[in-house]
């Protein structure tokens, strides 16, 4: 574990610059990373991804960090788990942001193809049980600012779908 009583090389970035930042200093080059992450926004799941995988790597960087290489894998900065969950959430729209600002139309595409093998595995096994249950979980994923908003928009969806 690192000194806290040491100076560090090099200040954190803090959740502040990150969130100015309108990238958070990620690329939209074309990779395999942001094809892949622009299906997955596609699919019935992708509104809360960002969110999802930022919760998990606020939790295990402090695990993580100390371990991994800083070239390869820069450090998520923010000492409480807040402050490292606004620090990942910012990187991750970022990384969406940046793609789908430089490469407007590949993005659209890719997210077209996510949508459709989403509706086509949700719709295999049984018509309007599945129906409803990804029309809940869409709701669910858009709903933004807390819990029970996402709850509220899961229901919402429901008469939509039937």
């Amino acid at each position: 574990m690192p000194d806290p009583n040491k100076t560090p090389a090099a200040p954190p970035r803090r959740v502040a610059e990150l969130r100015n930042d309108p990238y958070a200093g990620q690329s939209g080059d074309l990779s395999v990373n942001n094809a892949i992450r622009a299906i997955a926004r596609g699919t019935g799941v992708g509104p809360y991804l960002d969110e999802a995988n930022a919760g998990t790597a606020a939790l295990l960087a402090p695990i993580f960090d100390p371990m991994l290489p800083d070239g390869l894998f820069p450090p998520l900065p923010g000492r409480t788990l807040a402050e490292r969950y606004e620090n990942a959430l910012a990187i991750q729209r970022g990384m969406d942001k940046a793609f789908d600002d430089q490469h407007p139309n590949i993005s659209t595409t890719l997210q077209g193809a996510g949508e459709l093998a989403s509706d086509a595995a949700f719709k295999l096994p049984s018509g309007m049980t599945m129906s409803m249950a990804q029309g809940a979980f869409e709701g669910f994923g858009s709903g933004e600012g807390g819990f029970s908003n996402r709850v509220q928009k899961a229901f919402d969806a429901l008469p939509k779908r039937l």
